[in-house]
């Protein structure tokens, strides 16, 4: 990487800068494989050990400039060169570290990264590094680290007009009139599955099952196309191998995937194929593990809106395992907290509201600390005094 040490790279002031004359020395080397890597490689380690994070005014020209040559030359190298492994991996991890430093993810998505990258996918469908690597930059630009539980603050946020964009392009890919993209978007099942088998890349299945919680629970034709890609024997798979802290946690992300798909948006997962005590079963050990996660997470957003939905719903088959719930002091307290946690929330609000309902059903004088919900109620209602339910 000597060759980018160079006074013109190295005596530019902000690091922007230093990632433009280093794109301008790539450009000049006809597309030499070995210089494109280690200009990734050379960005990479730079924004790796620089520990400020520089405000980037993107108003000034030279520094949109900048910013759109990085961008165009990352889709560029993933297109053009996308059959070169050690390039894409190199390029993938540079996104990855670049989209956490500056947030860029919607500019990348619209000029064609988002496809890039799942070609990339799909090309090297038998390589774990590039699966892996892939995955972690697809965290990221889709802002799916929002739905990591065991993450208290997420970084970088995806603002919410950028993340419906990144959805939109993703349910254009899948549902493109061509073959080639129509099967793009099932390389997400399928790097889920290859990680899965792949001994150390047990982060990796999270990062893909964060991916497919994005996807599908806020676009429904998004959770269609995932369905028809086989997502679900997959999701299935990942709560059958949780054993480990590791493995509950992959199962707790699949029941999350699976919720929004059945509870949300009413489609087949394919449980009914199953036999009639092992769907029993299977959706038994969803709702203990929502229900062990409501305890354990003080009731995270995602946890409670998946657990509403199991509750309310009448058609699961677990009226036993429900009742049981409605007698229990940890839940209903966990609950309560979250009336106050997501005050801001009102989907959360209406969900907590409806299972307590529920509790409501069922009650048994003494049984629960009835008391205690009269001001997170009081509060909820004041917040929201417009909304007739």
């Amino acid at each position: 990487m000597q060759v980018f040490s160079c006074p013109k790279v190295t005596g530019r002031k902000t690091n922007l800068e230093k990632m433009g004359e280093v794109v301008e020395i790539m450009k000049k080397s006809n597309s030499e494989i070995s210089l494109q890597v280690a200009g990734f490689k050379f960005i990479t380690k730079m924004l790796e050990e620089d520990s400020t994070r520089e405000k980037v005014a993107l108003k000034v020209d030279s520094g949109l400039n900048q910013r759109d040559k990085l961008i165009k030359v990352l889709v560029e190298e993933l297109t053009s060169l996308s059959k070169e492994k050690p390039l894409v991996v190199t390029c993938l991890r540079l996104i990855y570290i670049l989209m956490q430093r500056y947030d860029w993810r919607a500019l990348f998505a619209t000029e064609g990264g988002i496809k890039s990258v799942l070609s990339c996918m799909q090309e090297h469908k038998n390589s774990a590094l590039v699966q892996q690597a892939a995955l972690a930059a697809l965290k990221i630009l889709t802002g799916a680290s929002k739905y990591d539980m065991r993450t208290k603050s997420v970084r970088p946020h995806l603002a919410d007009a950028d993340a419906q964009i990144i959805l939109e392009i993703f349910a254009s890919i899948g549902s493109a009139s061509t073959q080639d993209s129509k099967g793009l978007l099932s390389v997400i099942p399928a790097a889920v599955a290859k990680m899965m088998n792949t001994s150390g890349c047990s982060s990796a299945v999270q990062d893909g099952l964060l991916i497919v919680i994005m996807l599908v629970s806020n676009h429904k034709s998004l959770a269609e196309l995932l369905v028809s890609c086989d997502i679900c024997p997959i999701l299935y798979s990942c709560i059958g191998n949780g054993s480990s802290s590791t493995g509950s946690h992959q199962q707790m992300l699949a029941i999350m995937a699976l919720s929004n798909i059945s509870l949300n948006h009413k489609l087949s997962t394919g449980i009914e194929n199953k036999g009639s005590k092992e769907a029993l079963n299977l959706k038994d050990a969803e709702l203990k593990m929502l229900l062990v996660s409501l305890k354990e997470q003080s009731g995270a957003k995602e946890i409670i809106l998946s657990l509403e939905r199991w509750i309310c719903d009448e058609t699961t088959g677990l009226e036993t395992q429900i009742e049981d719930i409605m007698k229990d002091k940890e839940a209903f307290q966990s609950l309560l907290q979250g009336l106050d946690h997501f005050r801001s929330e009102k989907a959360v609000q209406q969900a907590i509201i409806r299972i307590l309902s529920k509790f409501l059903d069922n009650y048994l004088e003494d049984l629960l600390p009835w008391h205690e919900s009269i001001e997170p109620c009081l509060s909820s209602m004041t917040a929201y005094n417009n909304d007739r339910e």
